[in-house]
């Protein structure tokens, strides 16, 4: 078989069994299938094909023939067509010291030029992203973020460590007149099928830079990097690759292999981060689950859904014993003078509750002088904040000591980012508490939380069960 890797796509030719063989290898059940009406009325068979059929061959990912030769053997012959740009040697010339593992990242991405970094949170991913901007100092780059929040924030620690004028695209401007511009995704999607001069500065593009790689498997990433047509660097940075094996696959597909990791526990260990101290707290709050979910029907379809948001909104959001356990959780460390209390909650109904019973400041994606409120958090002159996900990433929030688990949950990227919000090192700060609750009056709740504390035992972190 013979592969044509291209910056955008790449082709696979071969023999019929041979092309049969790679279908195969890329064909996965979803699932998330059996939510859909698409599969409740037989119109998809619930499978995710990652090729595309063409008269010359099959399209697939350009990040994906590793892969194929993993599950195929060494049966390809490879034409890659990409360019590689040459680099300056200065790229740590950034204003500060790098931390020898962010020289490391910065090194592995130059030398590869494609591919993922994985850096956790609070390990200063947007410091190497600068470090890979000026080792490619003379190529028009972009950095996609996918949160408006961020664009302002990545485009000042950019300016101060590259010493430029960086462009911005998203939150109602449109620069991209500069050698460097930080872009929202979905402006950057909507602008370059819309706006000529977007457009043609988008087939310019020579080097990205994706932050919180782990989005890139959907199909706006896709079709947005399909623009970028001379794009011969793709760095993809995150903490971590979703576990489902689709997710996965679009992401490896869409950016790369992994170029380099570096663990929380090294971090730790080298004292650049926290190593956070789990509380999982025990406590009668049932509210008669089981027999709530006797109303279900499990034979219609969109049961499981129906059957989790109930679980959600009983069992988590509107249990009161839940809610007054997280209450005085906040009421005994207040009692001892901390301040850093962050508490994350999934839903706005959630946190305006919490809010209410606690008195504390709620915030959220459209909250009044939400940038001031951060500043005030930071200070200490607020004490405690209940967040919804608007601060799971990139926000740079200094001064959290406590965080509060307040919505449960499986997700290991989602808890590792919320965890991380508390592991950022500062001057008088020496120790993080997450206070997560251990949710077992169902199985499903129960098999949640087991999930979580894999997690915290996979990442080293100390586990106390109280």
């Amino acid at each position: 078989m013979e592969i044509t890797i291209r910056n955008t796509y790449a082709t696979v030719k071969g023999l019929p069994d041979e092309l049969q063989k790679v279908k195969e290898a890329l064909t996965y059940k979803s699932e998330s299938a059996k939510y859909t009406q698409l599969y409740k009325n037989y119109k998809w068979d619930g499978r995710v094909k990652l090729y595309a059929e063409k008269p010359f061959g099959l399209v697939i990912a350009p990040g994906l023939d590793r892969f194929l030769f993993e599950k195929l053997g060494d049966c390809f012959t490879v034409i890659d067509q990409r360019v590689k740009l040459q680099p300056d040697g200065k790229f740590w010339d950034v204003g500060f010291t790098l931390r020898p593992y962010q020289e490391e990242a910065a090194i592995e991405a130059i030398r590869g030029q494609r591919g993922i970094i994985l850096v956790p949170t609070a390990g200063g991913k947007t410091v190497i992203a600068a470090a890979i901007l000026k080792g490619f100092k003379d190529y028009r780059s972009v950095y996609i973020v996918h949160r408006l929040v961020l664009l302002r924030q990545v485009k000042l620690v950019l300016e101060e460590s590259l010493k430029e004028t960086i462009g911005i695209l998203g939150g109602g401007s449109m620069d991209v007149n500069h050698r460097v511009v930080v872009a929202m995704i979905g402006t950057l999607y909507s602008k370059g099928t819309s706006n000529k001069e977007v457009a043609q500065w988008l087939e310019k593009v020579q080097v990205g830079i994706i932050d919180e790689v782990q989005h890139s498997g959907a199909k706006m990433y896709a079709k947005t990097i399909s623009m970028m047509k001379d794009m011969s660097v793709k760095i993809g940075l995150t903490g971590t690759i979703p576990e489902d094996e689709v997710s996965a696959l679009r992401i490896r597909g869409a950016m790369g292999e992994v170029l380099y990791t570096v663990e929380s526990e090294e971090l730790a260990k080298d004292g650049y981060v926290i190593m956070p101290r789990v509380r999982m707290l025990h406590g009668t709050w049932d509210v008669g689950l089981k027999e709530k979910l006797k109303g279900v029907n499990w034979y219609k379809f969109g049961a499981e859904r129906e059957a989790w948001d109930m679980v959600r909104n009983f069992g988590l959001v509107n249990n009161p014993f839940r809610n007054n356990k997280i209450a005085q959780v906040i009421k005994a460390y207040r009692g001892k003078g901390e301040t850093g209390i962050l508490v994350i909650v999934d839903l706005l109904e959630h946190g305006k509750l919490l809010s209410e019973l606690t008195g504390e400041q709620f915030i959220f994606g459209n909250s009044d002088g939400r940038n001031d409120t951060y500043d005030d958090f930071k200070s200490g002159k607020i004490p405690v904040l209940i967040s919804s996900p608007i601060l799971d990433e990139g926000i740079d929030i200094t001064g959290i000591k406590v965080v509060i688990l307040a919505s449960g949950g499986k997700s290991k990227v989602r808890l590792l980012q919320r965890v991380g919000r508390g592991m950022r090192k500062q001057v008088g700060k020496y120790s993080c508490d997450i206070v997560d609750f251990y949710d077992e009056e169902i199985n499903m709740l129960k098999k949640h939380t087991e999930k979580r504390l894999k997690v915290y035992r996979d990442e080293g972190f100390i586990i106390e069960e109280e």
